[in-house]
């Protein structure tokens, strides 16, 4: 029984958190299901019509790091490696703390000899999220290693 006088104020704000939560919740599955889309077509070798999916997905949410970090993972495996870091780069913009896209954009700039910046993003990666830390050191020495020595100029560790 409410008593006369009563609010319920507390009852909308919490209302409202949840509805967002939904609405975040559909957001994050939607775009799940155009990287599973578009992830089908890349295996039956339709790398244009994965592209088409990732497009759409990304105009459909403009301002969801998830969908610009999808399309770079797409980008990356149909081997555009300059697309795939911009793509990551503008999820990084929208959300500086998503600790897994610094580190897919590590492994490109890792691939592509761009140690400086491998390093810098796998150390960020390992900054924001010290849980992923095995996988991350591994490919931080990887890179570390790979770097011309400053005294040498040559890159093998053993040498150093």
């Amino acid at each position: 029984v409410i008593e006369a006088g009563a609010t319920l104020s507390p009852v909308a704000p919490t209302l409202a958190a949840v509805s967002t939560a939904i609405n975040f919740a559909n957001q994050q599955q939607d775009i799940a299901l155009y990287l599973s889309d578009a992830s089908l077509q890349i295996a039956n070798g339709e790398s244009a019509d994965a592209m088409e999916i990732a497009n759409e997905m990304v105009s459909v949410y403009p301002d969801e790091p998830l969908a610009y970090m999808g399309r770079g993972l797409i980008l990356n495996a149909i081997g555009d490696y300059k697309g795939a870091i911009a793509d990551y780069s503008k999820a990084i913009e929208l959300d500086p703390t998503y600790a897994l896209v610094y580190y897919n954009r590590a492994v490109i700039y890792d691939r592509e000899g761009q140690l400086d910046e491998a390093i810098a993003d796998y150390t960020e990666n390992l900054e924001l999220d010290p849980e992923i830390f095995a996988r991350s050191r591994v490919w931080l020495h990887h890179a570390d290693d790979r770097r011309p020595c400053p005294k040498h100029g040559h890159a093998d560790p053993a040498d150093r």
